[in-house]
């Protein structure tokens, strides 16, 4: 696989360490680093405010990097054009660094495929870049994004998935609402306001099997919402996606149902299963082990390299069904 393929799809990359100090911190990682594949010359940047770049001869393609030393071995994320492959990588020494060939799994061991080593030709600055001020114009207050009022880090599955399943096991309409991603929230938007579904979020056996049964379900949701989803003396409602995800989920938790098919104590295994799908988008499958059959969290990736939940398959009284989207449409 030429190098220039391996940038275009690169994703999570699992860092072995060689000893005790390697690559335990991003700082082992700062610089740029050099190798060769046949008679071209690789050039592979890594800077401390997480951008960084790829070269290969006269393509140069800009990245997002972030090491993830939460697992064991740690991972190194990269995100390139929104797309992602993976690879093991091990600092074998200062200033030296062993690549496995990216594939679409992580290989087992460095014997299992090609290799690239890299050797450090040039420091780069160990502090990163000052901020801009966030106040530039005086008079105009400026706010961290939602994700970081909320508490969410989005940037990884292994970080996404334990918030998500935190936010279902406690019904935390708001915050499940947040960790979906933008196709799955529209369907999940029509099929409640469009299609007048409330299956689709509140999963099997709602009671919801009739228009009647539905209708009345769909009165009981709103009423939790009734202050910020209608004006006095007009009997419709704003359809507003917030406070209809908080509703569900708080008439479910009021009436006992588990919207989201996770097994009871869910547990997330890692690592993620990736899937690379058209258009350079990727998929990672995350299995949740619990009491009963487990599930499978699907996440995909935005182009930035953030990601949120698609939906989650799992178990029901039918056998398996996937709440929301596997897939993105």
């Amino acid at each position: 696989m030429r190098w220039r393929h391996a940038l275009a799809a690169l994703a999570s990359l699992a860092i072995v360490a060689a000893g005790s100090a390697a690559a335990q911190e991003p700082a082992d990682l700062y610089g740029v680093w050099e190798a060769n594949l046949g008679s071209d010359t690789i050039t592979l940047e890594l800077r401390p405010d997480g951008s960084g770049s790829g070269q290969e001869g006269d393509r140069v393609h800009p990245l997002r990097w972030r090491l993830d030393t939460a697992m064991q071995p740690a991972q190194l994320l990269f995100t390139i054009d929104g797309e992602q492959m993976v690879s093991l990588v091990r600092v074998d020494g200062p200033g030296r660094l062993t690549i496995t060939e990216p594939d679409n799994r992580v290989a087992e061991s460095f014997e299992d495929g090609d290799t690239l080593t890299f050797r450090r030709v040039a420091e780069t600055a160990t502090e990163a870049p000052a901020a801009a001020p966030t106040t530039a114009v005086i008079g105009i207050p400026t706010h961290p994004d939602i994700y970081a009022r909320l508490g969410l880090d989005i940037s990884a599955p292994q970080t996404v998935v334990p918030a998500f399943i935190a936010a279902v096991e406690g019904y935390d309409g708001l915050a499940v609402y947040f960790l979906l991603d933008p196709g799955a929230r529209e369907f999940a938007w029509r099929s409640l306001v469009m299609a007048m579904d409330l299956g689709t979020l509140l999963g099997e056996g709602t009671g919801a099997e009739d228009r009647e049964g539905t209708m009345r379900m769909m009165r009981e949701v709103f009423t939790h919402v009734s202050e910020e989803t209608t004006r006095p003396g007009v009997p419709t409602s704003i359809a507003e996606p917030f406070p209809l995800m908080e509703a569900v989920f708080r008439y479910a938790a009021e009436t006992g149902l588990r919207p989201v098919p996770l097994p009871a104590n869910p547990t997330p295994v890692f690592p993620p299963q990736f899937r690379f799908l058209d258009h350079g988008r990727t998929v990672a499958d995350v299995t949740v082990e619990g009491d009963g059959e487990p599930a499978v969290i699907h996440l995909l990736a935005s182009t930035s390299g953030r990601w949120r939940v698609l939906g989650v398959t799992g178990s029901g009284g039918d056998g398996p069904y996937t709440w929301l989207l596997r897939e993105p449409r």
